[in-house]
C-alpha cells in the first residue's frame, strides 16, 4: 500500500513521484534486474482533512532499474554496496575509484578494507529512544553507513539530548518528571530559598509529590546539603504554606537536541535521495552545523544559522511513521526546500532543483497543473511532494534528474 498520510500542515496538493520502495513492499534487495515504470501520483484532501484520496496516476516518461543486491553477503555488505552503486551513479559531480565509499557526513573516503578493522559502523538514522517510543516499523529500517567516528559522535551528542529531551517532554506532559530536579521552596519565614534536587510527579492539578533518594551510609538524602534537608524537615513541619520552582531539567541542552534532530533529517535525505542529494554545495553549511555539534564547545553553545531552509520547529502535528518530502512555494522568490516530519517536529533542509526538468514533471504529467499553480499563488500553500523511495535500493530515479543529473541523450 502506498502511504497516503502528509504532513497535516494544510497544502495546495500533494503528489508523489518514484513510490519504488511500495510498488514492491520491503523486498527490493532480492529482486534481479528488476524494472518498473516511475509513477506519478497526485492527491488531494478531503473535508476531514489529508485523506490521501487518489486523484489520478500517469507513467513517467522513463523506468527505474534496481540493482541486483547479493543474498550470500550481510546486510551491512549488501548496504556498503548500495551505497558505493550510487556513488557510482555521480561521476559527473566527484569521480571514484573501485568500491570507495564516502561517509556522508565528513566526506571522508573509506574502502571494503574498512568495514573488517571497524572503521565504518551501522547508523540508524533515528535514535533508539524515538524509534521504540514510535513504534514505527518504518524508522527501523532507515540505515545507513557512517565512518565510526561521526556515527559515535553524533550517537553522543545530538542523539544523546534528542533522547533525553524527549523523555523530559513526555515527563512534563504525563505529570512524572523525569531524572533529578532543581527545587527552590519558600515561605514568609524564609530569609532565603530552600534549595533541594529530588524526582517530582503531579498527583493532580494541585498536589505534588517529591521524592529524595537515600545515600544507603549516611541514611540522608543523596545528592542534597544535610542542612537543606533540615530546612525543608522544619518547614514541613511548621505546616506553613509554601511556593516552589522546579528548574528545568539540569542535563538537557535545547541547541543540542535541534543538532541531533538536524543530524537526523540529514540521515534521513541521504537515505532517500543520495549522494546527488548530500554533495550539492547548498548542504555545507549543514554538514558544517552537524561537525561543530561533535566539539566540547558546542556543550555550551551552538548557533543554528538563520534561514527558511534550514531550520527545525516543534509543531501541533503528531507524524507516527517519518515523513519527507518537497516543498514547492510559488509566488515571490521562496525557495523549495526538503521538509521532514517525525512526531511534532519538523525539519527543514536545503533543495536545490532542475527547475526546467521540474517544470516539465508538473506541467506535462498533472493534467490541471496550470490550475493547481493558480490555486498555490492564491492561497500561499506550497505544492508538496512526499518522497517515498531510498538509495539504499540502488536505483535511477526521476528525482536524480530533477537534482540535476545529464539527462540520457535520446534514442
Amino acid at each position: 500500500m502506498l502511504r497516503s498520510n502528509p504532513p497535516t500542515e494544510k497544502y495546495s496538493t500533494h503528489w508523489k513521484i518514484c513510490a519504488i520502495r511500495h510498488l514492491f513492499e520491503d523486498n527490493l534487495a532480492f529482486f534481479g534486474s528488476e524494472k518498473a515504470n516511475f509513477l506519478l501520483f497526485r492527491y488531494t484532501p478531503r473535508s476531514s482533512g489529508w485523506g490521501g484520496v487518489m486523484i489520478s496516476w500517469k507513467y513517467v516518461w522513463t523506468s527505474c532499474r534496481i540493482a541486483r543486491m547479493d543474498q550470500n553477503k550481510s546486510f551491512f555488505e549488501q548496504l556498503y554496496d548500495a551505497h558505493v552503486t550510487d556513488l557510482r551513479s555521480v561521476t559527473d559531480i566527484v569521480p571514484t575509484v573501485g568500491n570507495e565509499f564516502i561517509c556522508p557526513v565528513c566526506l571522508v573516503n573509506f574502502t571494503t578494507e574498512d568495514i573488517a578493522n571497524k572503521r565504518l559502523s551501522d547508523g540508524h538514522v533515528w535514535p533508539t529512544f524515538i524509534r521504540d517510543k514510535s513504534g514505527s516499523q518504518l524508522a527501523k529500517t532507515h540505515h545507513v553507513i557512517l565512518c565510526d567516528r561521526c556515527n559515535w559522535e553524533a550517537g553522543a551528542h545530538g542523539d544523546a539530548h534528542v533522547q533525553l529531551l524527549e523523555k523530559v517532554r513526555d515527563g512534563t506532559k504525563t505529570g512524572k518528571h523525569y531524572g533529578d530536579q532543581l527545587i527552590q521552596i519558600t515561605s514568609g519565614s524564609t530569609d532565603r530559598p530552600i534549595t533541594l534536587r529530588g524526582n517530582i510527579a503531579r498527583t493532580d492539578k494541585l498536589a505534588v509529590t517529591l521524592a529524595f533518594p537515600i545515600d544507603k551510609k549516611s541514611r540522608r538524602w543523596a545528592r542534597n546539603d544535610p542542612k537543606e534537608q533540615a530546612r525543608f524537615e522544619a518547614l514541613r513541619d511548621s505546616g506553613e504554606p509554601i511556593s516552589m520552582v522546579v528548574h528545568p531539567h539540569h542535563g538537557v541542552k535545547a541547541h543540542l537536541a535541534k543538532a541531533g534532530w538536524i543530524t537526523s533529517a540529514y540521515l534521513f535525505a541521504f537515505y532517500t535521495l543520495g549522494y546527488r542529494y548530500i554533495f550539492h554545495e547548498s548542504l555545507n553549511d549543514v554538514r558544517q552545523y552537524i561537525a561543530r555539534s561533535f566539539e566540547d564547545e558546542a556543550k555550551q553553545e551552538l548557533a543554528l544559522p538563520q534561514s527558511d531552509v534550514f531550520r527545525v520547529e516543534i509543531t501541533d502535528d503528531n507524524v507516527k511513521d517519518p515523513q519527507i518530502g518537497v516543498m514547492l512555494p510559488f509566488g515571490g522568490n521562496k525557495p523549495v526546500y526538503l521538509q521532514i516530519n517525525f512526531f511534532d517536529y519538523q525539519v527543514r533542509l536545503p533543495f536545490r532543483v532542475s527547475s526546467e526538468i521540474l517544470s516539465d514533471v508538473i506541467h506535462t504529467l498533472i493534467p490541471n497543473s496550470d490550475e493547481l499553480v493558480s490555486q498555490a499563488l492564491a492561497t500561499g500553500n506550497p505544492l508538496y511532494s512526499e518522497l517515498t523511495c531510498t538509495k539504499t535500493h540502488p536505483h535511477d530515479c526521476t528525482w536524480d534528474y530533477i537534482l540535476g543529473k545529464p539527462l540520457p541523450d535520446e534514442p
